[in-house]
């Protein structure tokens, strides 16, 4: 260093010990006396040494510090559980399948199928797998938000200790030293910031395990994974220490007079600028992906509804249980038909009941077993607009007489499955609305042929077209899936579900439908009795579970984006207040400051908001071909977020500004 520039250094030395003098004495191996005997303190006094210089720096900076702070504790509380949620449930499987529609071995052997035949617990498996991977992928988002919040505070901070750390190398501190106290201050400072956030994630991980609305919960253990804790901690804390250590190097620096020239809150540098500006515009995507994708899920979730018109028939009045027959599947086609017969005659005889019907699981919820089925259209021939027969996937039911008159689900043409409709009797079947227009695109359904069961499967005759039936839950379509219904006469399956229509209250006559099917069928078992609306929500809540812990992204997503982009610009601002004070020296008003900052805010969030809606509308995209019912192009969520964002960056950016430009030019050209 050359030594021209050494009486000013020193003059600035003298300066920043007189305000600044627990620097000299927690860096230096001298006492503050210059007369006194240089001394060697043990190894235990400096590490005490460090940790008291630690927590006085922290308790100095609580602007950083509390930020920082809250990050690490929101970050580590709901990421720790959730990762370990969606790692254990994808090691088991994910096999899932709602307690309701759990099937017996054997019990779907009423009908040939053919090798691409779907199971409705592959079905719903699959749809629970997708939705652990989207919390996997949202809580991911979550982390990547909270380690840039981190990181453009710690680097902020750092920069404006880099004059300090240059003052103490010139007093003499070693570099192991200044190395060592930053070591302290950034274990401090994550050891509070992850500590808070597993106190917080122990609980929230049994929380969310008892929260699951469905007997136990689909994945092992508690959701504390060991491997998630230690990948999320370790990331953390690597972090958080390589951030905090940035300042250090400036020991390393061969000229000092740069850094000790500009006080800690002057103006940073073009590097140091680009930096805060870039992760800045990262924090900003980051949080409109996240919230774009768990705003557009809980929308899709939303949209499907649940009221009479959305499931396609009336729930109400209406009791449900299932009917297990003795014997099971070891039974004759003939013998269980027989028995149901019996059971749905007795059942219609007990006092209030107005009409009662089987069914094969997940009947009434638009689930079920998806195969391949052909259906064959004479008229389409004769048209030259299509081949004859089409080919395609259909959900097959089998579902007994009077079915749709007893849930009350409109017949759009022709008619219902009915009691002639038995073995020995011509195969009839129904068909669904979407089924008919996408088998029988240009040609009237009734009457025409369709084949269930591959080549050598079974033909059906065409008797009905009802309406689409659909439930809100894990692995039920918000949209209409083609559904074929199949005589549960000729296709007598060994358990089905019972739909008894009663007038009144249908759970007080729960105990008397159960005698009657005891009575008729002696032997049988008859559980899960309840009201169609019980059996619906009951159905729905797993997939409530989900939308709450989308939420609950969200809304974390959210309140790190506004503490952290208010904390970084505050920051930022205050870092300017000796070129403001310069500023307005020379004339600059209050409103030409405020518009100074704002204009850099408004860029950044400009920015922010561009990169982060291209990312949002291709994760969106991918939502759209994934789940059902989600609008990659949904306006009023994309505007939404965009504005709530845009407003609390420019928050973020207005009211650091006003206070700034409020402060006496005077103080603010002082302030070094």
């Amino acid at each position: 260093m050359p030594l021209r520039g050494a009486p000013r250094i020193f003059a600035s030395a003298r300066f920043y010990i007189h305000l600044r003098p627990h620097i000299y004495m927690a860096d230096s191996p001298y006492p503050a006396s210059s007369n006194a005997t240089p001394r060697i303190s043990p190894p235990a006094s400096v590490v005490g040494e460090h940790v008291r210089a630690a927590i006085r720096t922290l308790r100095n900076t609580p602007g950083v510090a509390l930020p920082v702070i809250a990050a690490l504790a929101f970050a580590t509380g709901l990421g720790v559980p959730l990762l370990g949620i969606v790692r254990q449930g994808v090691t088991a499987g994910p096999r899932y399948t709602h307690p309701l529609l759990r099937e017996a071995p054997g019990a779907t052997d009423w009908l040939r199928w053919t090798a691409e035949r779907q199971p409705l617990g592959a079905m719903q498996s699959q749809a629970f797998g997708s939705l652990l991977w989207m919390t996997f992928a949202l809580t991911l988002l979550l982390l990547g938000i909270a380690l840039v919040n981190v990181v453009t505070l710690v680097l902020a901070r750092g920069s404006a200790r880099q004059p300090e750390m240059a003052m103490r190398t010139i007093l003499g501190a070693m570099r192991r030293r200044l190395v060592g106290q930053l070591l302290s201050e950034s274990a401090l400072l994550a050891g509070i910031g992850i500590g808070l956030g597993l106190l917080l994630a122990w609980p929230g991980a049994y929380v969310l395990k008892a929260a699951w609305p469905s007997g136990d919960a689909p994945w092992s253990g508690t959701g504390m994974d060991g491997a998630v804790l230690m990948t999320v901690v370790g990331a953390f804390v690597v972090v958080t220490l390589l951030a905090w250590l940035s300042p250090a190097r400036v020991a390393w620096s061969r000229d000092l007079r740069r850094f000790v020239a500009a006080g800690d809150r002057a103006t940073g540098g073009p590097g140091e600028a680009a930096i805060r500006n870039v992760l800045a515009v990262l924090q900003i995507a980051a949080s409109l992906v996240l919230l774009t994708t768990a705003g557009l899920l809980l929308r899709s979730f939303a949209s499907q509804r649940t009221d009479d018109a959305g499931l396609g028939f009336d729930p109400h009045g209406t009791l449900t249980a299932r009917v297990t027959l003795p014997g099971g599947a070891r039974l004759g086609t003939a013998r269980r038909a027989e028995m149901y017969e019996q059971a749905m005659a007795r059942v219609r005889g007990v006092p209030g009941v107005v009409d009662t019907s089987i069914a094969t699981t997940g009947s009434w919820l638009g689930v079920g077993a998806t195969d391949r089925v052909t259906a064959v259209c004479g008229e389409c021939a004769m048209a030259g607009m299509i081949k004859p027969v089409s080919e395609g996937e259909a959900r097959v039911q089998a579902v007994g007489p009077r079915f749709f008159r007893t849930l009350g689900a409109p017949v759009v043409s022709g008619r219902e499955l009915e009691m002639r409709d038995r073995a020995g009797a011509p195969r009839v079947a129904v068909i669904s609305t979407a089924f008919a227009y996408r088998l029988f695109p240009n040609g009237e359904p009734l009457g025409k042929q369709i084949q269930v069961g591959g080549r050598s499967g079974e033909w059906y005759t065409v008797v009905g077209v009802v309406g689409e039936i659909h439930a809100r839950g894990i692995g039920a379509s918000s949209q209409p899936v083609p559904t074929l219904y199949l005589s549960a006469l000729q296709h007598p399956p060994a358990a089905a579900g019972l739909a008894v229509r009663v007038h009144g209250d249908p759970a007080r006559l729960a105990s008397a439908v159960q005698r009657a099917v005891r009575g008729a069928v002696p032997g049988a078992k008859v559980t899960d009795g309840m009201t169609m609306d019980a059996y619906l929500a009951s159905f729905a809540a797993p997939l409530r579970w989900f939308a709450v812990v989308f939420a609950a992204l969200a809304g974390a997503a959210l309140l790190l984006a506004t503490t952290g982009l208010y904390a970084v610009m505050a920051y930022n601002v205050a870092r300017r207040t000796r070129e403001i004070g310069i500023r307005m020296a020379l004339g600059a008003r209050v409103a030409d400051v405020t518009r100074l900052v704002l204009r850099q805010g408004l860029r950044l969030t400009v920015f922010g908001t561009v990169i982060g809606t291209m990312g949002a509308l291709s994760v969106a995209r991918s939502l759209e071909l994934s789940f059902e019912g989600v609008n990659a192009l949904d306006l009023p969520v994309h505007a939404t977020i965009g504005a709530t964002l845009a407003i609390v960056a420019l928050t973020a950016s207005l009211r650091p500004a006003r206070r700034a430009a409020s402060v006496d030019p005077q103080i603010s050209l002082r302030a070094e």
